[in-house]
């Protein structure tokens, strides 16, 4: 079963965990918090990734650091998570928590890539163009990729809106290699 499958299914649960939107908000400030500690703690993410801790050495290490500042059903899940030796796909299930925490909210949210960074009052007229676009509440987030020369790449939930030059330049390139052979008779 691949990574994202798996971090999916454990988000989920976590959702599945809570009966409000107040909860749900309240998780999401709390996988946000764990995710930025493992992010920014080099030693503790090599720590949990250690396939020479155990497990229980693990969880009592995971529960003195965030005891008080995280719920039971979050610390449930992290011992979960290391008792499987998934502790590699723990930021992923944060990410997966938070997408679906959005849509629960009716927010969308998409990914925009520019080859260079995007301003901030061009980020904000991109992502109001797009909420008009989509009729929905959308949040985006940026990333910069050079290799698409310029342009952007917005994606939507599954949807994707290359505007790239790379994507231009290689839809040039098809539509004259298709012309190739009528050129050559």
């Amino acid at each position: 079963m691949t990574d994202k499958i798996v971090a999916d299914r454990y988000a989920k649960a976590l959702v599945d965990t809570t009966t409000d939107l107040s909860q749900i908000d309240r998780l999401y400030r709390e996988t946000a918090h764990v995710a930025q500690m493992i992010e920014k703690d080099e030693s503790l993410r090599k720590f949990l990734l250690s396939p020479l801790v155990v497990p229980s050495v693990k969880k009592e290490i995971v529960k003195k650091a965030f005891e008080g500042s995280i719920s039971k059903e979050l610390m449930n899940l992290i011992f979960l998570i290391i008792d499987k030796h998934r502790e590699a796909i723990i930021t992923d299930v944060f990410t997966r928590f938070d997408q679906l925490a959005q849509e629960l909210r009716g927010v969308e949210t998409g990914t925009v890539i520019s080859a260079v960074p995007i301003n901030e009052d061009d980020f904000n007229l991109l992502e109001e163009k797009v909420q008009k676009f989509s009729r929905r509440r959308i949040t985006l987030k940026r990333e910069v990729d050079p290799s698409i020369i310029g342009g952007v790449v917005l994606w939507l939930g599954d949807h994707v809106i290359d505007g790239s030059v790379k994507n231009r330049l290689e839809t040039i390139r098809r539509n004259l290699l298709e012309l190739k052979p009528q050129l050559s008779e």
